[in-house]
């Protein structure tokens, strides 16, 4: 497979000039896009060289005149971390190399024992892998800049090993204050989840992966440092592989105590002004009865007060009660029809 990269530029630092010269031949018979080669004896010769201008990738050889072993990559590596390193090891430096590539070298070639093919892929797999760790270096960068920036949780699941990351400034809300933010245990998330929800929680997550969803959203309680729940909303988005199987998920946690608190709030506000109107209702209702109960008793008595022999004086006097009471009934019916419109129970044309 050819490299993705072009125009690549070699650093080789190797002391022993057959060395040098057949690991040039050999590159030089690849189908790899080399710009440049240059030699260096010594680390610090080759530091000269970085600190000049960069590289695509470097030839280390682990034994030379100024440093050998792990100190010479360690020195490389302080002057310019992100260019790949393949070491150069003789057989019995194996074990030393190998430590090597754990501190971050991509690869290592036994000397004398490889061709062109073998050196174009270990070329390419360096450069290649170097470039995914670096990328994976600046995601998590990126999401420590993010979680430092809110006080949401994010959270980064591994489906395949279970593992999740945890991130954010959020979480000394749920864990001790002295916790160890980077080493925090597997079972933080679902023991943190009220016992009321758990199950549906844990179950509405995993239902959602194995629908094939691309992502999930819930709201829950969760366990406190101080052994209160707040309410918070958890979603988070799922990541395929080229299969379409789901291998990993990234959210967030937020903290909607504030919100729910505001949502209950109005909640009660809105059945306290519900009972108040039925209790008004209820008033109205009796004072209506209370007062066109004995209202209707007067303006009976008033007509038939009329019908009998009065003077004109007295029919005045009936006429005013008359027109008196009419008058107050109005005034009653208009106060209760005032207050089935603030009601909604009647709607103005």
């Amino acid at each position: 497979m050819e490299p993705k990269e072009n125009n690549i530029s070699i650093l080789i630092i190797e002391d022993d000039p057959e060395d040098q010269a057949m690991l040039e031949t050999y590159l030089k018979n690849t189908h790899l896009t080399i710009s440049g080669i240059t030699m260096a004896s010594t680390v610090a010769e080759a530091i000269s060289y970085l600190r000049q201008q960069s590289y695509s990738l470097i030839f280390l050889d682990f034994f030379l005149p100024d440093s050998t072993g792990l100190e010479a990559y360690v020195k490389i590596s302080k002057i310019n971390s992100a260019i790949p390193v393949i070491i150069l090891s003789g057989l019995s430096d194996t074990a030393l190399s190998l430590k090597d590539i754990s501190l971050g070298a991509q690869d290592f070639i036994l000397k004398g024992e490889y061709d062109a093919p073998s050196l174009q892929k270990s070329v390419w797999y360096s450069i290649e892998r170097k470039k995914n760790i670096e990328s994976v270096k600046e995601n998590s960068e990126r999401y420590d800049i993010i979680s430092k920036a809110t006080n949401d949780i994010i959270w980064d699941w591994d489906l395949a090993t279970d593992k999740v990351k945890w991130l954010g400034q959020g979480l000394k809300n749920y864990l001790c204050p002295n916790a160890d933010l980077t080493n925090i245990s597997d079972d933080f998330w679902v023991r943190g989840l009220h016992p009321e929800e758990r199950k549906n929680v844990v179950n509405s997550l995993y239902e959602t992966i194995a629908k094939g969803e691309n992502s999930w959203e819930y709201d829950y309680r969760f366990l406190k440092n101080d052994a209160t729940y707040a309410h918070v909303n958890s979603r988070g988005y799922i990541i395929n592989n080229d299969a379409q199987k789901a291998i990993r998920m990234i959210g967030s946690i937020e903290d909607i105590t504030a919100r729910k608190n505001a949502e209950l709030e109005i909640q009660k506000a809105r059945i306290e002004a519900e009972e108040a109107r039925k209790i008004q209702e209820q008033f109205l209702a009796n004072m209506s009865h209370e007062i066109r109960t004995p209202m209707n008793g007067v303006i009976g008595m008033t007509q038939l007060l009329a019908c009998t022999d009065l003077t004109i004086d007295q029919k005045e006097y009936v006429e005013t009660i008359r027109e008196s009471t009419n008058n107050l009934m109005a005034i009653v019916n208009d106060i209760l029809d005032l207050t089935k419109i603030v009601a909604g129970k009647i709607t103005l044309l």
